[in-house]
């Protein structure tokens, strides 16, 4: 049971709210725009913050702690492939395979040498010279690794880097080095790798320690491994998805309509039930945080639903958010409540909500940081995860470990899901959790300052390349807009008054909506000819301002020519 007491200065009275018996609606404003501003979504400028959205919040929105994790997981992405890369005391690094991978097949090669090993040294070979320099005596093999670097650069939509990895020279490197080795390899190459890895047991070993990292962090291979079996094998094959498998299903052999809309189908097929997300046993953490945005899709089978009703209009703005954190906008209504006249001022109670109620969504996405630091302290070591911090777009951060800032992040969304339950009336923040709930508190207190949220969250993700076509469906978020949310009692509050001492006022109690800020992101999905990288797509969005414009211009961008 939660309740809690304040003091109402204009009555002279103690006003002791019990929430056992509340339950709140949410809904939004009827009127296009915030705040009666009359801004409509197709024509208003976008702001590229959250925190330049609104100075009249009223709770934390969801997507402050949505954009916050993200800010966080690319940090934490960028720096554990950059210690992969080197290596850690318990995984050795990459390069440091792929060296000695060559330095075993290349006493092999002579004037005679097939073509295989040849093609199978090359891809080695410009694999290295992507991420350092590389000696190589033998001019025809330079050639050969030449002409593959060629190649795989004449490809932008393979080999540009995209997301934080455009931040420095080394993630560009690694994004390179790993995008050349997803491809699907000849028979006679997989076969060779095969073979090098199985004559020595510790190269075998570091190459799975690094499968089990990448599929750990992302999800399932989609390809085999080169140490497997069968054909379409890779040196690091690329992960699955649950998109990835519904437009495999969907376009095995025809090309997608005019007019589908991928996430369209993701968001129906998660609401009537043939998708289920809930991570399986061998799922990475892309599962877990695919499976942390649905509760924004089916509030109404969450664990709080017993105490938070959804309208129909808020809905449509939690499906929005759930398609820029994987969507389209819907704006909605609000209904006003007239303050009775005469008498006494009334005691006015309305929902007491300082972070979008949407408790599960929190605790889903702590389970999911629980899940990755236990990966991430099986196979990179504890003592590596305490030795650097996160990656940023300014360079290392200096202020803690990735561990533990992995252990802050978990306790932030624990103290989010306490918070938002004991709002709802659930039940007071079990002891256990307090610490948690102080964190999180704490963070609210300021998180409008938070350096992540201040960050352009404005990107392009590639969703599926249409071959008919002969271009790239993706998703773009354009920006965010404000939306006014009111949160009011369906079934009200057990309210009891104790009146402080001298002459009484009989006060009556009113219960109203309380007025909050959510975020619309404004998302569209287009072709493209090319993905643009972070840097390029903001100053496309700052060129041509409105979503429209954006969107027009990114479907007529030509193709790049290839990358250097």
């Amino acid at each position: 049971m939660s309740r809690y007491v304040f003091t109402s200065t204009q009555h002279a009275v103690d006003v002791e709210v019990d929430r056992a018996s509340q339950v709140i609606e949410l809904e939004v404003p009827e009127l296009l725009g915030l705040w009666g501003t009359g801004d409509s979504a197709s024509s208003a400028r976008l702001s590229p913050t959250l925190p330049g959205l609104s100075q009249r919040w009223g709770w934390a929105p969801l997507m402050a702690f949505s954009f916050k994790a993200k800010a966080f997981d690319d940090g934490l992405s960028a720096a554990i492939d950059l210690l992969a890369q080197a290596g850690a005391p318990g995984l050795p690094g990459k390069r440091g395979l792929l060296e000695a991978l060559y330095g075993a097949l290349r006493p092999r090669a002579t004037a005679s040498s097939d073509g295989a090993l040849e093609r199978t040294l090359a891809l080695l070979h410009t694999a290295l010279t992507l991420t350092g320099e590389f000696a190589e005596s033998d001019r025809n093999l330079r050639l050969l690794g030449m002409k593959r670097l060629r190649d795989f650069e004449a490809d932008p939509a393979v080999s540009r880097p995209l997301g934080f990895y455009a931040w420095s020279p080394r993630l560009r490197a690694v994004f390179k080095q790993d995008r050349l080795l997803q491809e699907v390899l000849e028979g006679g190459v997989a076969e060779l790798l095969r073979q090098a890895l199985q004559s020595d047991a510790g190269l075998s070993r570091a190459y799975q320690a690094h499968l089990s990292l990448m599929w750990g962090l992302s999800n399932r291979p989609s390809r085999r491994p080169v140490d497997g079996d069968g054909p379409e094998r890779c040196f690091f094959p690329p992960s699955d998805s649950h998109e990835g498998r519904l437009v495999e299903r969907l376009f095995q052999d025809v090309a997608p309509p005019e007019g589908f809309q991928l996430v369209d189908e993701l968001v129906l097929r998660i609401r009537d039930g043939r998708l289920e997300t809930t991570p399986a046993p061998e799922a990475g953490w892309y599962d877990h945080q695919f499976h942390a945005l649905t509760p924004l899709l089916v509030p109404e089978r969450m664990p709080e639903s017993s105490r938070l009703v959804c309208g129909p209009h808020y809905r449509g703005e939690l499906e929005q958010q759930f398609r820029a954190l994987f969507g389209l906008t819907r704006e909605t209504h609000v209904k006003q409540l007239a303050v009775a006249a005469g008498g006494p001022p009334p005691i006015l109670l309305s929902p007491r909500l300082t972070v979008e109620p949407l408790a599960e969504a929190y605790l889903r996405r702590a389970e999911s940081y629980r899940f990755v630091r236990s990966l991430l302290t099986r196979t990179v070591g504890a003592q590596a995860l305490s030795s650097v911090g996160r990656e940023t777009p300014e360079g290392p951060s200096l202020e803690d470990s990735l561990f533990g800032e992995l252990v802050w992040m978990e306790q932030l969304f624990r103290g989010a899901h306490a918070i938002a339950r004991e709002e709802l009336g659930f039940e007071a923040v079990p002891e256990a959790l307090l610490p948690a709930a102080t964190l999180t508190r704490r963070w609210l207190r300021s998180w409008t300052q938070d350096p992540d949220l201040q960050r352009d969250s404005r990107m392009v993700v590639p969703l599926f390349f249409d071959p008919v076509r002969r271009k790239t469906k993706a998703l773009a978020v354009l920006g965010f807009q404000a939306t006014a949310v009111h949160a009011s009692f369906l079934a009200e509050p057990e309210v009891r008054l104790h009146p402080h001492p001298g002459p009484r006022r009989e006060s009556e109690v009113l219960f109203t909506p309380s007025s909050h800020v959510t975020v619309r992101p404004v998302c569209v999905e287009v072709y493209v000819s090319q993905v643009p990288d972070r840097e390029s797509f903001r100053a496309l969005c700052e060129q041509h301002g409105g979503p429209e414009a954006i969107a027009r211009a990114l479907e007529s961008a030509p193709p790049a020519t290839g990358v250097g």
